[in-house]
């Protein structure tokens, strides 16, 4: 009798045991995963429109670089292709629409010719260029901003902007693939020069 008990106290100590490792197994792989998708692996991060953007970037503490985009031609690239002029310069190309045009919408949206898996559900284009054109999709960037704030509540610290995080500074290959003599309006690009007069950073940068 006493063997028998012996016998069923060891196999419920070892059960238990192997239900921690199990439980401390899980724990660790759920939290590589967390830091996976943190670091940007097993996830398809998306476009997600300057208006999100806008709930951060707007403030004059941040810079408000929403501010600063809404007065760009950026902003207006998708509503300058129904003016007179877009409309005299498409038609001599063939063009009835500049606003539908593939060969148009390339360089006046942002995410034209993209997955739709990852363009965000709410993502309006006729807001034109946008933040992503030149920073890349957003998602990551509200994600890992999340975690900083959580971060900085308990240690005082926020988690560092990482290079993979967006596109900053954008680079010049980025821009010429717009900027460039297939424009039927190119009057050549100075990177330099556009870069000073679109700069938008945050105040203490």
């Amino acid at each position: 009798m006493d063997v028998k008990m012996s016998l069923t106290h060891c196999n419920k100590f070892i059960r238990g045991f192997m239900m921690k490792i199990k439980l401390r197994n899980i724990l660790m792989i759920a939290l590589t995963m967390s830091s996976l998708i943190l670091m940007g692996y097993g996830e398809e991060f998306t476009y997600v429109g300057a208006k999100k953007c806008k709930k951060c970037h707007i403030s004059k503490k941040m810079g408000a670089q929403y501010k600063v985009w809404a007065k760009m031609a950026h902003a207006k690239a998708f509503d300058t292709l129904a003016s007179d002029e877009s409309k005299k310069i498409a038609a001599a190309k063939g063009i009835s629409d500049p606003q539908k045009s593939e060969s148009c919408l390339k360089c006046h949206i942002t995410g034209h010719g993209l997955d739709k898996k990852i363009i965000d559900s709410k993502f309006d284009i006729t807001l034109g260029v946008q933040c992503e054109s030149c920073h890349g999709p957003g998602s990551k960037h509200i994600i890992v901003r999340g975690k900083s704030k959580d971060q900085k509540k308990a240690t005082g610290k926020p988690l560092p902007i990482t290079k993979d995080e967006f596109k900053f500074p954008p680079s010049k290959e980025v821009c010429i693939k717009c900027h460039n003599s297939d424009s039927p309006t190119f009057k050549g690009f100075d990177f330099v020069k556009k870069f000073k007069e679109v700069s938008h950073l945050k105040p203490s940068k």
